[in-house]
């Protein structure tokens, strides 16, 4: 349920969503298929979790923007995630203007790095 509203939500915000995952292997796998432009990562998934994925997603694509999405938000799930790669950190449930926030920071870092000499696309 939860995945469905991002997905709608992500869409109202002009984005174009690539894929899905139910877990932290397929998400991992799916990455790396679709090599999207942002990628959204429950902390709880089964199997492998969302913290697991973004540090396997991080380490093979080190501009990789992500985004950890909890509903247990403690200060060690937001230092772990930062620490590990992530731009982002949203707690359930989500909001639209929160989202929104994220895309736009998206779109600057995008604008940001197109226009410095080495960019990561």
């Amino acid at each position: 349920m939860m995945g469905e509203l991002l997905r709608t939500m992500l869409r109202t915000c002009g984005c174009h969503v690539i894929g899905s995952a139910t877990n932290g292997e397929d998400a991992v796998r799916a990455y790396h298929r679709h090599r999207p432009d942002m990628v959204f990562l429950d902390i709880k998934m089964p199997g492998k979790d969302g913290l697991e994925a973004l540090r396997e997603i991080i380490g093979n694509d080190p501009g990789a923007f992500a985004v950890i999405i909890t509903a247990e938000s403690t200060l060690g799930h937001v230092k772990t995630a930062h620490a590990l790669g992530a731009q982002a950190f949203l707690v359930k449930p989500v909001s639209a203007s929160k989202l929104e926030a994220i895309v736009e920071r998206f779109r600057q870092l995008t604008a940001e790095r197109s226009l410095a000499p080495t960019s990561r696309r």
